[in-house]
């Protein structure tokens, strides 16, 4: 049932961050840090019940996708080294979290394809953040989808499409493939130029402040974005008798 009302979801003093849905739309997984460090935590939507602890560790856990089956969550946590790394939550069986993505670089914004197969992700292993796609759930091999910078991967609601910010700020769009055993990369365009303070040239896990969140429709025909309202398009200059300042040069 749709009301068009706000509902308060997380109460107290502490700070709640990075909420991922349900493939169902009940419940919402977010980091909060009761304890110091965000640990994940979940809660229906609706705003009933109270929240509740799903793991807990020393280190900062932010949710960053849901697969579409309810099977797994990804999760972006940060090491000993201050390097992020993503790890997958089994929702079924023990439901003990392992680390996917991990090295001496940052790797983050792990998202699912939609059926399933396949995760996007966000990593500076080249010195700067790009996008790659890997296998799932056995990340055997890789692919980079962007060439001049990228974060913030998401996917079309058909597999057919990975949207992301590229570094000089434009939302771009990647044909892919993902129906055969290797994935395939096609033609790369820009969509539309987003209003940012700066370009996504690097992803932080410790700090969403800056991040533009956006989302598409099923079909990717129209995009919602949450741009900072602080941002601004160039100022335009106006110069008055400049023919005379030629003449005196």
């Amino acid at each position: 049932l749709f009301r068009e009302k706000e509902t308060r979801l997380t109460f107290g003093p502490h700070r709640s961050r990075n909420p991922a849905w349900a493939p169902d739309g009940i419940t919402l997984m977010f980091g909060m840090n009761k304890q110091g460090a965000y640990d994940l935590f979940q809660r229906r939507s609706d705003g009933t019940g109270s929240e509740e602890l799903v793991f807990e560790s020393q280190t900062s856990k932010f949710p960053t996708d849901w697969s579409m089956d309810g099977r797994f969550v990804a999760f972006s946590s940060t090491s000993s080294t201050d390097k992020t790394s993503v790890w997958i939550l089994p929702r079924f069986g023990e439901r003990k979290p392992y680390v996917f993505l991990q090295g001496d670089h940052n790797v983050g914004e792990g998202r699912f394809a939609p059926d399933g197969r396949w995760v996007a992700y966000t990593s500076d292993e080249s010195g700067r953040a790009e996008i790659y796609v890997t296998p799932f759930p056995g990340a055997a091999s890789k692919w980079q989808i962007s060439v001049a910078g990228g974060s913030s991967p998401k996917w079309r609601r058909d597999g057919r499409e990975l949207f992301y910010l590229a570094a000089d700020s434009k939302l771009m769009a990647a044909e892919v493939d993902t129906s055969g055993p290797i994935f395939q990369v096609g033609a790369v365009r820009p969509l539309f130029q987003v209003l940012l303070r700066t370009g996504p040239s690097r992803f932080e896990l410790s700090s969403t402040s800056e991040q533009i969140g956006y989302d598409s429709a099923p079909d990717g025909k129209w995009f919602v974005v949450n741009s900072p309202l602080t941002a601004s398009p160039p100022p335009i200059i106006l110069i008055t008798n400049w023919s005379a300042d030629l003449k005196s040069m």
